[in-house]
């Protein structure tokens, strides 16, 4: 194709670090010249229509530009229409930015595209890389969803409360420092967070034992949500995730939040750590999926499982 284009660019033109200015659609346009498409959407649905766009014109490098929650409608876009791109390249653009820090690529986006253009160029346009497995999150019989961290329990009834102010850092900590607190006054109105919720566990066909959690992580990143590193167990193929769930009372959390969140076991507390294939939670809560909240008001069965893979370039940008 005479009008091919190496490089596309899709920008939630909705995330924080786009409306407050951090983005500049004129740097890419300086670095990259006449060999990338941009595309700034606005709803989902432009997504779609920028990803088939770069199809036709042959993009092989997929750059996104925003935070987790704009990563993962990108990938769950990508994943569920067989679109292949050679290369996915996330930049930092959100507030956790846990994707991009987990795959090295947690510098400033101008670092880091400054970088990729200068091996693009040096290399032939062969870029060495890494394959990065997707987790596959289905509800009932509902369109699959995909991701990289999945929690439910604790961790999403903080973010629903963290997501009624603006996102921030600060919010976040204030959000979490005063669930711990109000959490033993019954009647503050964070009162109910650190409720146990029950949830049957299936792991690889196997019943666990345990049915009621303070909250359950999985994910194929190695550090999450607050730079925390809460797995215990590696896993040893490219098709198994990491589960970490919690069983033990809200004051054992307060107690032992720092070895926990360093996937540190504390004697006598009850950590469950899993590398399964597939898994299967029954509950009636709702969950988070890469930052992105997702209601659930009914009994429901939630598969996950490894959904795909995507292909990350090695760019080490200082």
């Amino acid at each position: 194709m005479s009008n091919k284009k190496s490089f596309g660019l899709i920008v939630n033109y909705n995330a924080g670090k786009v409306k407050s200015g951090v983005y500049k659609r004129e740097f890419f346009e300086k670095t990259f010249g006449n060999d990338c498409l941009i595309r700034e959407t606005k709803v989902l649905d432009d997504v779609l229509k920028a990803l088939k766009e770069f199809q036709d014109f042959g993009v092989e490098y997929l750059i996104i530009f925003g935070g987790d929650g704009t990563h993962q409608n990108v990938i769950t876009q990508i994943l569920r229409s067989n679109i292949v791109f050679k290369y996915i390249v996330p930049l930092k653009g959100g507030t956790m930015n846990m994707l991009v820090k987990d795959i090295g690529l947690g510098n400033s986006y101008i670092k880091v595209i400054k970088k990729l253009k200068e091996l693009y160029s040096c290399n032939s346009k062969e870029i060495l890389s890494f394959e990065k497995p997707v987790l596959s999150v289905t509800v009932n019989s509902e369109e699959s969803h995909y991701g990289f961290y999945f929690a439910n329990g604790v961790i999403y009834k903080i973010l629903k409360k963290y997501y009624e102010s603006p996102s921030s850092v600060y919010n976040a900590m204030k959000v979490t420092l005063k669930g711990l607190l109000g959490s033993f006054i019954s009647s503050h109105s964070y009162s109910n967070l650190f409720d146990f919720i029950d949830c049957n566990v299936i792991h690889d066909e196997q019943i666990h034992p345990q049915s009621k959690y303070l909250g359950i992580m999985l994910s194929t990143l190695n550090r999450v949500v607050f730079n925390m590193k809460p797995f215990i167990q590696k896993i040893n193929s490219k098709d198994q995730f990491c589960f970490t769930g919690y069983a033990f009372p809200k004051k054992d959390l307060i107690r032992h939040f720092i070895p926990l969140a360093k996937g540190k076991l504390v004697k006598g507390s009850k950590v469950y750590s899993l590398t399964p294939k597939t898994l299967v939670l029954e509950c009636d809560t709702g969950f988070v999926l890469d930052g992105e909240i997702h209601n659930i008001n009914e009994p429901s069965k939630i598969n996950i499982e490894i959904g795909g893979y995507l292909n990350i370039p090695i760019i080490t940008a200082k």
